[in-house]
């Protein structure tokens, strides 16, 4: 199905992974401009100080999916005006945050005793594996907080119905991921190139050599830099768009299975 610009379409349809992944990059690169005249602020403020500012952004843009399934576009919004819906939305956000420190903390308070030998590597090996398989359903967990409208303690024990869906989880997470990577691959060539110059000019100084860096070395690392920040951001808006896509359809398969499973009970009272 082709979501046609400028007018209201239906999220909670089911539809195959790879058709949200499709979906959502086709239509977050359309709403790309419109999310960043909403958000810039918070966009710089991460490219200053990055985390929290860095989930503050994942929760406005989560909140500007709603009018863009509502209206078909995102509408132009002044940050005082939406900033009750992110903070709201950055609240929730932080018990996904909360939830998952718990078992990375452990991994990696085994990773250091293994360094120090007290524990064996094989533990520690397994422990990743199932650190691992117990956060893919967390990502369903962290779009019922960011898309739905549930309570936090509802979202929370919506853990189940990630476990049920692990598998398309875990491919869609899988492919967004490597497209992540590679978008971001390009985008850091610049910065990358620019630190390595810098890092050889230090070296030269720390072995009594002169190296000399004009000024404009300088500029083209603010610039790398920009790009890197403008990479991360159109990654995050497109990524976006596709989960919220690939949630509205587990909603609606979730809603179909509800309502098959009441018609026997109800057939039961007729007779």
């Amino acid at each position: 199905m082709k979501i046609e610009k400028n007018k209201p379409f239906e999220v909670k349809k089911e539809r195959s992974y790879t058709s949200c992944i499709l979906q959502g990059l086709t239509s977050g690169m359309d709403q790309v401009g419109a999310v960043w005249k909403n958000q810039w602020p918070m966009v710089i403020l991460t490219f200053l100080f990055s985390v929290p500012f860095r989930w503050v952004l994942t929760a406005g843009i989560a909140v500007q999916m709603g009018k863009w399934s509502e209206m078909g576009y995102v509408p132009r919004m002044a940050f005082r005006a939406q900033y009750p819906m992110v903070m709201k939305a950055f609240c929730r956000y932080l018990a996904y945050v909360g939830v998952c420190v718990v078992p990375l903390a452990v991994l990696f308070a085994v990773q250091f005793a293994t360094l120090r030998g007290v524990v064996p590597v094989w533990a520690l090996c397994v422990l990743a594996l199932l650190v691992v398989v117990s956060l893919v359903p967390m990502e369903w967990v962290k779009m019922e907080l960011l898309f739905g409208k549930k309570s936090v303690k509802q979202c929370l024990t919506a853990y189940k119905v990630g476990v049920r869906y692990m598998t398309r989880l875990f491919s869609f997470g899988l492919l967004l991921s490597l497209f992540a990577v590679f978008v971001m691959l390009l985008v850091s060539l610049p910065l990358v190139m620019t630190m390595i110059v810098w890092n050889q000019a230090n070296i030269a100084e720390s072995i009594g050599d002169a190296a000399y860096l004009p000024w404009h070395f300088w500029l083209m690392v603010f610039l790398s830099s920009l790009i890197f920040l403008f990479g991360q951001f159109f990654v995050m808006v497109l990524l976006s768009h596709a989960e919220y896509l690939l949630w509205g359809s587990i909603s609606a398969s979730e809603s179909e299975k509800g309502s098959v499973e009441e018609i026997p009970a109800e057939s039961e009272t007729e007779c």
